[in-house]
């Protein structure tokens, strides 16, 4: 089964020069940034250490982005904000590419390069095992009248 495509979404140019749009997308990204802050103030990774709180970080929204896109598709298509929302606001804040490559090149600098590449390789593989079952996961919610 191919990935889920949202037909409601309006077109780039729209989705850009709405305010309303941006002021979600900054609401969720208000919650989702401190969020990530403090998880990653509360367990620091050490030098030369496994960054294992940004690797749950990132981990985690991977699956709830799979879980949200199929939940959103399959039963709460009709809301124009909850996408911006949640998944390019509180997700987009929440995850982080930048702290995730900084870690990268740190490890790297400081001569520890097999934590490095084991850190890379990690992250992409599980995060996309995430995201898969996020998918599917919310695909089976979605499915399941009982749910």
């Amino acid at each position: 089964m191919g990935l889920p495509i949202d037909p409601e979404l309006p077109g780039p140019a729209v989705r850009a020069t709405d305010p309303r749009v941006l002021a979600v997308i900054a609401l969720g990204g208000a919650v989702g940034a401190p969020l990530r802050y403090a998880l990653e103030e509360l367990h620091p990774a050490g030098p030369g250490a496994f960054p294992l709180t940004t690797f749950l970080v990132n981990v985690s929204g991977a699956f709830a982005l799979g879980l949200f896109v199929a939940l959103l598709l399959g039963r709460w298509s009709t809301s124009r904000f909850l996408r911006p929302l949640v998944a390019t606001g509180f997700l987009g804040a929440y995850t982080t590419f930048s702290t995730f490559a900084v870690e990268l090149v740190a490890l790297g600098k400081d001569d520890h390069l097999p934590m490095a590449v084991w850190y890379a390789v990690a992250s992409l593989a599980v995060g996309l095992v995430a995201a898969w079952a996020g998918l599917g996961f919310g695909r089976r919610l979605v499915s399941d009248p009982g749910a």
